[in-house]
This record gives structure tokens, sequence and C-alpha cells, in this order.
């Protein structure tokens, strides 16, 4: 998420410059040459994210790269907003003597902002290894676009998806249905989609029915092409090319890695009008790949084409335009799933009595995603069955598991696909939903509002912020990234929930980057600064003061009783609080240390035993206008009428 960060940073600084600069005249040049240092420390963190990181040395200095880049954000938070904004509000209104008042104060504010950019970038010159940063071998090779290394986890998708289980379990009635679909239908290119979230079993589907007697009897020639991240067509054709052509026992045309573009698509139309085929292009992961793919084949041929992709407008698209048909994959039922674990777990045999009841438990975290249900079970497998407290233990202690264990390194590897496959702003919004306990049913205005309080949704021409944010929650959603358990009468979706697993791995993310600080009790382990806070179960304590001069958000879950010291002692400490969501706390009273957050944006008081609010919520300036219940009762209160 490192990337992100600078990303989101990078844009700040601009509506910064644009918004202060009357104000704070002779800063912008500094200003400027923080957000050049911004564009090499992305280029740095993008290439570092790219490699998967496994140096120490280099793991320090991403982090290190990554604090100065959230200390740059706290620089613009601090200095201007308390001091600019209250300024064009009072200079209209005082006399000369205030503004010359104001103008002095003006002038230490931009002394302290341009004292804190020197800081700034003291620190990044002083960081071991500045020099060299953007330059060793293994980073410089990967420019500041480079995706995710998929080599690697092909490998790792290899081994697990493509192993032949003699007795898959589960499939038997979608394999049928997608071999009805191959073999029927009128002439012509017919596409067949297979859509699901990543680890459900799409492609270990489609392999078997490619692999099937009947399939391969009625089609003469058959290649299976796994897309390349990035897309690259020429060499997709060219592995096309090769394929159809062992397939045909036939010689390889010459000069084949030298041919052009047009020459490939030439060479692969005349195969596929000679013969009736079926090809298969596994993780098909954007449209533009789906519109290369689509340009080779020809209008004229008996072929069909097959792909597996973790998203629906992909699948959309392909079936309208060759009037196929799309196959959505589901988890497996509890009975297919308790079959598969204990096949894996127990090496086909049955499951002790004594490890039922854990077993449940634990396969019920698995989803019934197949490539969960593999790893997980087969982790177990090397447990002792006699100690049932390993397996209490694996239950209890699965997101740590998952961050560590070698035999879960597939798990992590395709929820990393998905991941950084994200644009900037996508993976600062699933990130956050870590805040959220498990299992929880998050309400869509809800979640959209906050996103939009921290500052993740960035304005569109002609459109609002929500409808930004319903745009990412669709584009998370449409990744299968994300569950929708209910949606409105008109189809719009009302909830969603993160997928059990993914959460973990969400949560093993957002811990990495010291994102989000989840609260469950005294054992919470509190990292160095806390930026977002969730409190699910109680609030005993917390660390001293300087802990959170970096929170921006804090979120109670659960019916937490009595506004208690150690909140309104957080609250005093965290001057650059954003958010607050008390929702469904049993309270009849706002705490008064919130009225003394100037930058408050986002209040949430539903749910609460609250009846009246006091005359100072009227100083929380920032509290969003489009905040239904919130904004109801300061309209009502600044009308004079008793809300």
């Amino acid at each position: 998420m490192a990337e992100c960060v600078i990303a989101f940073l990078r844009e700040k600084l601009t509506s910064f410059l644009n918004e202060e600069n009357e104000l704070l005249g002779g800063v912008d040049e500094k200003v400027e040459d923080m957000r050049a240092e911004l564009e090499r420390m992305a280029a740095f963190l993008v290439a570092a994210e790219a490699q998967e990181v496994t140096d120490p040395r280099l793991k320090v200095l991403v982090k290190q790269v990554r604090d100065v880049a959230y200390d740059t954000e706290d620089v613009l938070h601090e200095v201007i907003p308390l001091r600019t904004g209250r300024y064009r509000a009072k200079i209209r209104l005082c006399g000369f003597v205030h503004g010359v008042y104001l103008h002095i104060s003006n002038f230490k504010a931009r002394h302290q902002l341009a004292s804190e950019i020197r800081s700034i970038k003291s620190r990044v010159t002083s960081l071991e290894g500045y020099q060299r940063y953007c330059f060793p071998l293994s980073i410089s090779e990967q420019g500041p676009n480079t995706s995710y290394n998929s080599r690697t986890l092909g490998d790792c998708r290899g081994t697990v998806h493509w192993s032949k289980d003699p007795n898959p379990v589960g499939i038997e009635v979608p394999k049928q249905q997608l071999i009805k679909w191959l073999v029927e239908g009128d002439s012509g290119v017919k596409t067949l989609s297979v859509v699901g979230p990543a680890g459900i079993g799409k492609t270990t589907l489609v392999r078997e029915v490619y692999d099937d007697a009947t399939v391969k009897k009625h089609f003469y020639n058959h290649a299976w092409l796994t897309v390349s991240q990035p897309f690259d067509l020429d060499e997709l054709m060219k592995d096309m090319l090769q394929t159809l052509c062992s397939g045909m026992r036939a010689q390889v045309p010459e000069g084949i890695e030298a041919t052009k573009t047009n020459g490939l698509k030439r060479k692969i139309s005349e195969v596929l009008q000679q013969q009736r085929c079926v090809l298969v292009f596994d993780n098909v992961r954007n449209v533009d790949a789906w519109e290369g793919i689509k340009s080779v084949l020809p209008n004229k041929s008996n072929s069909r084409v097959m792909l597996t992709t973790c998203f629906s407008h992909i699948t959309s698209s392909s079936s309208m335009e060759t009037e196929g048909n799309v196959y959505t994959m589901k988890p497996l039922y509890q009975e297919d799933s308790w079959t598969l674990f204990c096949k894996k777990a127990f090496r086909g045999s049955y499951c002790p009595r004594y490890l039922e009841e854990v077993s449940q438990r634990i396969l019920k975290r698995c989803c019934g995603l197949t490539l969960a249900i593999v790893a997980i079970a087969g982790l177990l497998a090397t447990k002792n069955q006699s100690r049932i407290e390993e397996w209490e233990m694996l239950h209890r202690c699965l997101g740590v598991e998952l961050e560590g264990n070698d035999n879960l390194e597939c798990l992590r590897k395709i929820f990393s696909y998905s991941y950084y496959d994200l644009l900037y702003h996508l993976k600062l919004c699933l990130l956050y939903l870590s805040i959220f306990p498990e299992d929880y049913t998050i309400e869509r205005m809800r979640l959209l509002r906050l996103w939009i309080a921290e500052g993740f949704v960035q304005g569109r021409a002609e459109m609002t912020l929500e409808e930004v944010a319903e745009r990412y929650l669709n584009e998370l959603v449409d990744k299968n990234l994300l569950h929708v358990p209910e949606k409105t009468e008109d189809g719009r979706l009302q909830t969603c929930q993160v997928h059990n697993l993914w959460g973990e791995l969400i949560n093993f993310k957002s811990r990495e980057q010291e994102m989000v600080t989840v609260v469950r009790g005294r054992d919470t382990l509190w990292p160095r600064s806390v930026r977002h806070l969730a409190v699910h179960n109680s609030l005993e304590s917390h660390p001293e003061s300087k802990y959170f001069n970096r929170l921006r958000s804090v979120l109670i879950f659960g019916r937490i009783g009595s506004l208690h010291q150690p909140l309104r002692s957080l609250l005093s400490s965290g001057k650059m609080i954003k958010v607050l969501d008390f929702q469904g706390a049993p309270w009849e009273s706002i705490p008064e240390e919130v009225f003394e957050l100037h930058h408050l944006k986002y209040l949430s008081m539903r749910e609460t035993k609250l009846k009246k609010l006091p005359k100072s919520i009227g100083k929380l300036q920032k509290v969003q206008k489009s905040q239904g219940f919130i904004n109801y009762v300061i309209t009502r209160l600044r009308n004079h009428k008793a809300p």
C-alpha cells in the first residue's frame, strides 16, 4: 500500500498548492520540492512492492520512506487548516489591529510549514541508503508501473490448481453444463466465460472440461494459454500458434519470433478456419486483454473459446459480443467442503470425532473457497491429530499462520495477485475495511461516507463524491473482493461483507502498512504510531499520547458502556482526528473533547441513546453535510429548534 499513500499525497499537494498559495506565498517552491521527492519515493516503493522485498535492510528502508510520507501528510494537516481556515473567515470581520495580528499569525504558519518541510527533507537525505535507493540492481530494472511479479505467482497457481486430482469434489454439475455449452450450438466462434473470486476453483473446473474425453473427441485441436501480466498480445499469439501447430503435429512456421502482429493474426486465422478448436485463456484480468484476444479470432470458425476471470465486467463483454455463455462459480456447498477438507486433512480417512467441532470452525473460515480448503487442510495434515490444541491454535491464530506459514504461501500469493492489480485509491479503500470486525455486515452509505471523510475518494468532473465512492465500491465487488449479501429493490448494493479468509489477509496487509490498529482488549499490540483505530471490544487503557499524533479516525463497535477516561484521553491526544463513528454505543452524551476536534469531518451517533446535542456542536464546521442524522440535528439546533 505504500505507493498508494505516495500517490494520494501527490494529489493532495497539488490541491494544497492551488488552495493555499495566496496565503502562504514563498512556501510553494519548498512544497514543489517535496512533491518531486515524493515522486522519487513513489518509484522506489512501487518497485520494492513489485519485487516482494525480502531483504531485511531494504524492508527497513521501505518502512522509513513510508513513515516520511505519512509525516508529510501530517505537516499539511497540522500547520495549515487551523490557521489559514480561520484566517479567511475572520479577516472580513476584524478591525485593522486584529487584521495585523492575523497577518503575523499567518507569517508564523508559513515559517512553521517551511521549518517542517526542511525537517522532513533532512530526514529523507539522512536515510541510510538514500543515494542508492532508486538504483539497487533488483529494483532499478523495475519501472514505476511494474505489476506484481506474476512469474512467482504462476508457479504457485500451477502447483495448487493443476495437480491432477482423480476425484475432484463439487465440480461434476458445472463440468457437465460447460461441456454441453461447448459441443452444442450453432457454428461460429462462441465464448464461454467462467467467473468467480480468486481461489474458488475456476482453473480446476475448466481444466477438467478441457481434458474430458468428450471434448477431446469433438474438437480437432486444443490450446491452453495462461494470460501473462502485463499482457503481451504478440507473445500470446506466438504461444498459441506453437501450441496449435504441436496439436496438428505440424512444423511451426519459420521466422515466427520476428513476425509482426498482423502476420501472426493471419497465420492463426488460417489454422482456426481449417479446424474446429477449443481455446482456453486462463486468468484474463482486464478488458484490453480480452479485446486483444478477440481481435485474433476469425469470424468464420467453429472454434470455442473458454476464459477464466475474477472480473464480472469482462464476462459481460465477452458473452454479448460472441453470443456466448457465462458460468458464475459459487462457493462449495457445506457437504462438498467437508468432503474435500477430510480428503486433504485426513488423507482420505474420516475425521476423528474429537476433532469434528474445531474442524468445522476452521472450515467455516474457508468460505467454500477450494484453494483455501486445500491449503489449510493440507497444513492440518502435517499436525499431530492427537493434539487438539494445535488445531484450536490454528483456528484462533489463522491470521498469524497466513502471515508466516510456508504451507499457506499460495493463499498469500493469490490474494496479492488481486491486491497488486488494484489502482492506488482502491488499495486504500480495501485496506480500510480491516477496521470492521470479522463477518461484519457493512452498510453501503456508511462505508461511502467514511471513505469520503478519510480523503480516499478523488473528485471527478460532473460526479458527486458519493457517486465516485460508489463506483469504487462496485469495482471491488466486480473484482470479487467483496461479497454482497443484500441488494435494494432496484438492484443496487445495500450491504457488503469481506470474505472471511480474505479479511485475514487484508488485516495482515493493513498491519504491515501500519494503517489500522484494532483493539480487542488488554492484549492489543500497539504499533509505534496509530492512524486509524477500531475498538472491537473495550478500550481499558492505551499507550501514552505520543502514539496518537497521527490518529485520523476512531470507530467503536459493540456496546462499550461508559465514556471512560481512556477514550477521553485518546480524543484529547488526537487533535488531527477526522472521523468518529460511535454507532450503536449506549451513550446519552458526546464527550466534550469531540468539540475541540477542528478537523472532524464525520461524526456518527446513530443507534445511540443521544437525545440532544449541546450548542458546542456548532464548532464542528467541517462535518459533512451529507451525513443524514447528524446534519439534521445540527441544522435544527442552529435554527433554535429542539432536535
